[in-house]
């Protein structure tokens, strides 16, 4: 198990504030800035400063119908994040750089609550594991940064640092998730690889992903010479 992981109290799983968002995936080992505007939100980081300083973010499914309260649904999983630094600004807005520190499967959501505005889950925590061997997980590995660097190459200048970060990662899951944030755009492919305790598995979706983009390259750059669905995004509400 990662310091990461052990870094995170038990106890603060059991009511973790909710930061419900349509397109922003958080991952173990990603960074991740955000903007906080809404009342409810800057209470919620509050809250979050002066407790255990985490905060679930969770994907919206806009399949379902709002649950019995009215609220949004929810995927039963979402990333969990520590706030790693804030900058509170005169007028009560937020700015933030959550970390992901790993993955979660919501157990409940609470009830609303008159003097809490925000939503809060139960969660359960989802540890790496796989059955995959030691050599045989390294070689994925090396074929995906092979992969990934043919990709960044192809793109010219600007994703430099993406290279350089995941040649100095050695954990095949921070591997796959920190690539996934960059290169996966496909709403499935993203809550899959959130969902995915098996690093060998997300290592799998990313290269079937990274393939997708490399064949896009023919016919499907636009005027700037970008490939479609690349880049890291940033949340605030």
């Amino acid at each position: 198990m990662s310091d990461t992981y052990r870094a995170v109290p038990v106890e603060a799983l059991n009511a973790v504030p909710l930061f419900p968002l349509s397109n922003i995936l958080l991952l173990p080992g990603v960074y991740l800035p955000i903007h906080i505007f809404e009342p409810r939100y800057r209470r919620m980081v509050e809250d979050a400063l002066e407790g255990h300083e985490l905060i679930a973010l969770g994907a919206l499914d806009e399949r379902l119908p709002p649950d019995a309260h009215g609220r949004p649904s929810i995927f039963d999983h979402a990333g969990l994040g520590l706030i790693q630094r804030s900058t509170r600004y005169p007028d009560g807005r937020f700015d933030l750089l959550i970390a992901g520190c790993g993955r979660l499967r919501v157990v409940e959501e609470f009830q609303p609550q008159l003097d809490i505005p925000y939503r809060r889950v139960k969660t359960e925590l989802i540890l790496d594991h796989t059955e995959t061997s030691a050599p045989e997980l390294s070689r994925a590995m090396s074929g995906l940064r092979s992969l990934c660097t043919r990709v960044v190459v192809s793109l010219g200048d600007g994703n430099e640092e993406l290279l350089s970060r995941i040649n100095e990662i050695d954990e095949a899951g921070v591997l796959a998730d920190t690539i996934a944030v960059a290169a996966v755009q496909e709403p499935d492919d993203r809550r899959r690889i959130l969902a995915e305790p098996d690093p060998a598995k997300r290592i799998e979706i990313v290269n079937g992903v990274l393939g997708a983009l490399l064949l896009q390259q023919g016919g499907g750059e636009d005027d700037s010479g970008a490939i479609p669905g690349w880049g890291v995004g940033s949340g605030q509400a």
